[in-house]
């Protein structure tokens, strides 16, 4: 009896001829082009996200300004005239929303940084795919020289 695999083989043989010698490194560069094309989608991705993280960070910093604001201004108001422990009530939340306002600001100072080292990252992720890009290209044109160059060599034998 004979194995499953011992038949014949369909798989026609490819001529010397038409391999091209760089084949694997074309394919190794081509890899590295769509890897770092991934890479740039995520780098925009992420920068889009800590861009919005950026701005909701600045609206909190913004609306506790104002509500420490306000605080502070209702605490002015109740010393003329108001008793100790309105006073106090007042002084203490004016307090708390001053602390608010310094967390908040915080805050924004840290989305701020996280938005400039995202696009920081943006910048390096296009230079890599640039580069990626070059390097595929340079290959790519050698592929074309090759295939040119094997075509009129071809050519010249048929007329001969």
């Amino acid at each position: 009896m004979r194995p499953a695999w011992a038949g014949e083989c369909t798989i026609r043989v490819v001529p010397p001829r038409s391999r091209y010698p760089l084949e694997a490194l074309r394919g190794e560069r081509g890899r590295d082009q769509r890897a770092r094309t991934l890479d740039m989608a995520s780098a925009v991705a992420a920068a889009k996200d800590a861009d919005a993280a950026a701005a909701r960070a600045q609206a909190t910093a913004s609306a506790a300004r104002t509500r420490a604001t306000a605080a502070t201004e209702a605490a002015r108001g109740a010393m003329t005239g108001g008793r100790a422990g309105a006073i106090a009530i007042a002084d203490r939340h004016a307090a708390l929303m001053r602390r608010a306002a310094v967390i908040a600001r915080d805050a924004q100072a840290r989305a701020d940084a996280g938005a400039r080292l995202a696009a920081e990252q943006v910048a390096a992720a296009r230079g890599e795919l640039g580069s990626a890009r070059g390097r595929a290209e340079v290959v790519e044109r050698h592929r074309d020289r090759w295939e040119d160059d094997a075509r009129r060599a071809r050519e010249r034998a048929g007329d001969e």
